[in-house]
């Protein structure tokens, strides 16, 4: 029987609800929201000229602080990265109950307007950003461990070129609800969360794009689902059935992601999905420790800058015989059994130079906020999301598709099987892959992601 993806229609709340940490004291510091109409908006989505309209909108009663709570000092809105900002205030005009709509200034996406609205739907939030006002409908999944803001430039050229660009909060990340049981974020979850926005969208169909766990969340939409996924954009990890995600000697899920892992693993370490979800969230709170370093060496060390071993100049990864790449992507992502993650990135606290400083920023305070155990949860559902998957066999992808991979990606040279086998799966697919480009495919560039994305979607 062919699965159902639902969803819970969008309510509003019941009453427009402040929940902040109000000057004088309640407690730790919490993430602010002010939530009205069933749209919660955080200290980082507001300015400060949006800080000036709330105390304004608490006045006039158009929201109200809850019960027990009977002086107001002031909102404080923590955004040292809009410090230099000199826009004027808005009017009230600006402003409506539903969405906030604010310039990014600052964080490398000047002069481009998102609104940012957050719906319920499926028993928790799903919080995204919106570039455009008309158009096509494309929706954007994020991968691990980032966030909407990873398809920053992304939305700017969809909006340009008159589409309607949607990047979410994935569950478990961001502005989004984070559910307490890793079984809330299998992947029949996650789409039905991506239908929910459709629809909350106001629309009947969309194209749909993933990056990393983003990616096969994409491709079981369009699969499962393509009277409502017209089209798919992949980055990073080719279409794998069933599996986890297209390893060597499982390109569609032929074995158990769990055996394949420990397969390429061998005796002696752990792969790294394996390691996050080692019992007491031991890879979240090894993270947390110091978000700064471990994200930074993150970007860095899956990215196309550190330089190759001298046995690898001049190789080319995607051709690699199959012992030689299950020893490559055992030594590039798998953990000694006494060791930890850190001990695999290797690199810590450098830099890459296509990520700027307030980028980076950004993806370190969404991570501090909302910690790392609830993002980890996906990494538990590998072994019944492919048992729930199995049953739709070889029904091939039967919708447009395009894969976006990197020379340097380690998902694209694991996959490089599935990626040279997929008209098998998906016999309308079309394959960019980008020189000189790591794990990060859409930060690190940008401009051709951008291209190969446009010329497809000009294409349905």
């Amino acid at each position: 029987m062919p699965l159902k993806f639902t969803h819970n229609t969008p309510e509003a709340y019941p009453f427009p609800l402040l929940i902040g940490k109000l000057l004088g004291g309640l407690g730790q510091r919490r993430d602010q929201h002010i939530i009205s109409n069933g749209t919660a908006f955080t200290h980082a989505q507001l300015d400060r000229r949006s800080t000036q309209l709330a105390v304004g909108l608490l006045a006039s009663g158009v929201i109200h602080r809850p019960r027990g709570i009977t002086v107001l000092r002031r909102l404080r809105f923590e955004d040292e990265r809009r410090e230099d900002r000199q826009d004027s205030d808005p009017s009230a005009a600006d402003i409506d109950a539903r969405s906030i709509i604010y310039k990014v200034r600052g964080l490398g996406m000047s002069d481009v307007e998102f609104e940012s609205r957050t719906i319920y739907a499926n028993d928790h939030r799903i919080h995204m950003r919106i570039a455009g006002s008309s158009g096509p409908l494309v929706l954007f999944c994020h991968g691990f461990p980032e966030s909407w803001y990873s398809w920053r430039h992304q939305l700017r050229a969809l909006a340009a070129a008159g589409y309607r660009g949607v990047a979410m909060d994935m569950r478990g990340y961001g502005r989004s609800g984070k559910p307490v049981e890793a079984s809330e974020y299998r992947v029949t979850k996650l789409v039905a969360d991506c239908i929910a926005v459709v629809e909350a969208m106001g629309s009947s169909d969309a194209v749909i794009v993933g990056h990393d766990l983003g990616a096969p969340v994409a491709w079981t939409a369009a699969w499962t689902r393509p009277d409502i996924f017209r089209a798919i954009a992949a980055l990073s990890v080719p279409f794998s059935g069933s599996g986890f995600a297209a390893f060597p000697g499982s390109p569609f899920g032929e074995l158990s992601p769990s055996e394949v892992q420990k397969q390429i693993a061998g005796p002696d370490r752990i792969f790294y999905s394996e390691y996050f979800c080692l019992p007491g969230d031991i890879a979240a709170r090894e993270a947390e420790r110091d978000v700064r370093a471990w994200l930074t060496s993150a970007m860095y060390a899956l990215s196309a800058e550190p330089p190759l071993p001298p046995e690898l100049q001049g190789v080319d990864l995607l051709k690699l015989p199959r012992d030689a790449l299950q020893a490559f992507v055992r030594e590039v992502m798998s953990v000694p059994r006494d060791g930890d993650i850190a001990a695999m990135l290797k690199a810590q606290g450098q830099q890459p130079s296509w990520l700027s400083t307030e980028d980076l920023d950004f993806g370190i305070a969404e991570l501090e906020y909302s910690g790392l155990a609830a993002p980890m949860k996906n990494y538990r559902n590998g072994e019944i999301d492919w048992e729930t998957l199995r049953q739709y066999g070889d029904i091939p992808v039967t919708v447009p598709a395009l894969f976006i991979g990197g020379d340097r990606d380690i998902n694209t040279i694991w996959g490089q099987e599935a990626i040279a086998r997929a008209h098998e799966r998906v016999p309308h697919q079309r394959d960019v892959i980008i020189a000189n480009c790591g794990h990060w495919i859409q930060q690190e560039h940008p401009e051709e992601v951008n291209a190969a994305l446009l010329d497809f979607l000009g294409s349905l």
